[in-house]
């Protein structure tokens, strides 16, 4: 089995995954606003009853919990996909000190969203929730502070993943321009040393 193939292709779900669930985080809030402009039939009455501010923050506090419950389950997967890759470079390849450290970033970046940035997001929230979405305060500005971070870290995994992988990449060409120099210098005519 090519163990570089299954690494690259570890770091490629890795990245599909983060990228896919960046998506699913800001589509959720972009649904909201969908769903208020241009409501069905239904709703339109319970709108103009319940208020249109009120059903926002209804809303927002479901996309909030989706999304939390979302980054949850990803985080786990994204622990488990690290753990597959470090046994993967580990026992299957012959990484050197930068791809290994590399990889360990990555793992040390998400238990760090997991255990530490997470929880106090999730605390945030809930905070928020309870606010005007106008009103300006600390809950606000932590959340803001904590978010920020969050997502300097994803895109921080996004760029090391990406640069894990065309190192493992290019790494195997670079084998084999390497291999096929080193045949070529063989039947170099200058070479002479050969015993008859």
């Amino acid at each position: 089995m090519h163990h570089r193939r299954l690494a690259t292709l570890l770091l490629g779900a890795w990245l599909a995954g983060s990228l896919f669930m960046a998506d699913v985080a800001t589509g959720n809030f972009r649904a909201i606003n969908q769903v208020l402009e241009s409501p069905a039939p239904v709703m339109t009455e319970s709108l103009d009853t319940v208020g249109a501010d009120k059903v926002r923050m209804i809303l927002r506090m479901l996309a909030a919990e989706q999304n939390r419950r979302h980054f949850e389950r990803w985080e786990w997967a994204q622990i488990a996909l690290g753990l597959g890759l470090a046994l993967t470079l580990v026992f299957g390849t012959h990484p050197g000190r930068i791809t290994l450290g590399v990889c360990g970033l990555l793992l040390v970046l998400v238990v760090v969203q997991r255990w530490l940035l997470s929880p106090e997001l999730a605390t945030s929230t809930k905070a928020l929730e309870l606010l005007n979405p106008n009103e300006i305060s600390a809950e606000k500005a932590r959340f803001e502070i904590y978010h920020r971070v969050y997502s300097g870290i994803e895109l921080a995994k996004i760029g090391l993943a990406v640069g894990l992988a065309a190192r493992l990449l290019l790494y195997r060409s670079r084998r084999r321009r390497d291999f096929r120099q080193k045949v070529d210098s063989v039947h170099h005519a200058d070479h002479r040393s050969v015993n008859r």
